[in-house]
């Protein structure tokens, strides 16, 4: 599967550094939804993902300019009208 969206981010000319981490850490927000709620949902996740994925990737040292638009793409994962 990664392989194929590695190729497809080059077919589409979009930085895979970026697909990639948002997909790799998309539901990284479910774990503390949970432990501050006692359960999760969608809109909890885009709540708390940005923050986990963003203390994640600066560990990493994966580039500032980057971990905004990961945090952007988390944020609305699953209220894709909000790119409307």
């Amino acid at each position: 599967m990664l392989s194929h969206l590695i190729l497809f981010c080059e077919w589409i000319s979009i930085d895979r550094d970026i697909i990639i981490a948002a997909a790799l850490l998309h539901a990284v927000g479910i774990k503390p939804a949970e432990a501050a709620h006692g359960y999760n949902t969608g809109k909890l996740q885009e709540k708390y993902g940005p923050d986990e994925a963003e203390k994640i990737l600066h560990a990493m040292a994966f580039p500032h300019e980057k971990i905004s638009v990961v945090r952007e793409i988390i944020g609305n994962h699953h209220s894709p009208s909000q790119f409307d």
